[in-house]
């Protein structure tokens, strides 16, 4: 909300003319407005954060700011096929980053888009993201060299980059690009090319940032220790790995064939048989004269 302020005929607003009319109850109306916008609540809340450290920057006093609760309410996933599907909709230099992300669970235009050669080391195998690339400042390193289907992609990225290095007599840094008449370029988005695929895959309401939750779900399923998960996926707490890592009817039935497993190794009694336990009686037909 802005205060009305009288200028001199050189003079013009700046932050420290609106502080003051900043205050407990006007926050509360913006809050109010966004939402009868339709804004979700995680947008108002970094538009909040945003306006603290506005005031931590000015070393101005911060009004109290308005409470709202964040639920991360998106539980899709993608399968096997409903991925396939997506992917045969996309251009084919959008493919190999899509790929990756899925296996990967890394996020596409953060982490993979700007991704170098410099950052992949084909003697030990592994993918590099220095201090500062990733978004919680941390360096990761991926060792794709036991993952065959995802040194597949690069192995395929790299004979694709010196083919073109050597026709053009050029030099290519990224590992992910797109090829023109003239020349190779970085891909710098995918969103109009998505959100094409995605609903001529049937699939309209799927997101990228969607290939997360599905790299958590499989490291789980696997087996992964958590502690490994969270490194490998870039999660800094088990609360976040947790968030993504939702529980669906695809997990509750692996969890029980597990556990019938289980239960068939303590004895060495096939699953299709008892396990640790007897065999309940089954109860004879009674018969009537």
């Amino acid at each position: 909300t802005k205060r009305t302020v009288l200028l001199g005929p050189k003079r013009t607003l700046s932050f420290w003319d609106y502080t003051s009319a900043i205050s407990d109850v006007a926050l509360e109306e913006y809050v109010d407005k966004r939402l009868e916008e339709g804004r979700a609540h995680a947008t108002i809340l970094y538009e909040l954060r945003m306006l603290r450290h506005a005031f931590r920057l000015a070393k101005r006093p911060c009004p109290a700011m308005p409470s709202l609760s964040v639920k991360n309410v998106r539980k899709e996933f993608f399968e096997p096929e409903e991925f396939q599907a997506v992917l045969h909709h996309l251009p084919s230099y959008l493919q190999p980053v899509m790929k990756s992300a899925f296996l990967m669970g890394w996020r596409a235009q953060s982490e993979l888009l700007p991704l170098t050669w410099k950052q992949v080391n084909w003697k030990l195998g592994t993918i590099s993201l220095p201090i500062g690339s990733t978004k919680n400042d941390e360096p990761r390193v991926y060792p794709f060299g036991g993952f065959p289907e995802l040194k597949a992609v690069f192995e395929a990225r790299w004979q694709e980059t010196e083919r073109l290095q050597r026709e053009r007599g050029i030099v290519i840094p990224w590992v992910f690009f797109r090829v023109e008449k003239k020349a190779v370029q970085p891909i710098k988005s995918y969103t109009t090319a998505w959100n094409n695929a995605r609903i001529k895959a049937g699939l309209p309401d799927r997101w990228v940032h969607d290939f997360r939750r599905c790299g958590a779900r499989s490291l789980r399923q696997a087996g992964v220790p958590e502690s490994v998960a969270m490194t490998l996926i870039g999660h800094k707490t088990p609360s976040i790995f947790r968030r993504y890592g939702i529980v669906d009817d695809k997990d509750l039935r692996v969890g029980v064939e597990q556990l019938a497993a289980f239960h068939a190794r303590q004895t060495g009694v096939s699953v299709t048989k008892c396990g640790t336990v007897a065999a309940f009686p089954v109860p004879k037909k009674e018969q009537h004269g």
